[in-house]
């Protein structure tokens, strides 16, 4: 179990999916693949996984924003939280557009 974070994303200020991926990264898990559809902000789960060490990738719109190492222990739930603190990619990649500036020519209005 998990979750990602990232500031001023979530599915109900802005909707950003991607897929979430875990892999086996030792010879006893390498056959463990698991994937799935995530939301930013959202919290994200794999069951049924075997105890070892795993990666777990998630890409969105071809950027992995997150590609991080975990060890999942036998009988105990194991928690990574993905946040743009520990991903690669600026804050800025998935900040909203700002709203559109009124033009302002800086002349007074005319009169006629």
């Amino acid at each position: 179990m998990g979750k990602t974070e990232w500031p001023d994303v979530t599915p109900r200020r802005r909707l950003v999916t991607g897929t979430l991926s875990l892999a086996g990264d030792e010879p006893v898990t390498q056959d463990v693949k698991r994937s799935r559809a995530f939301r930013l902000g959202d919290d994200y789960e794999f069951k049924d996984i075997p105890a070892g060490r795993y990666r777990v990738v998630a890409v969105v719109d071809g950027t992995t924003l997150w590609d991080e190492k975990v060890t999942v222990e036998a009988g105990k739930d194991t928690s990574l939280t993905l946040s743009q603190s520990t991903s690669p990619v600026p804050a800025s990649k998935f900040a909203s557009a700002p709203a559109p500036a009124a033009e302002d020519s800086g002349a007074a209005p005319r009169s006629q």
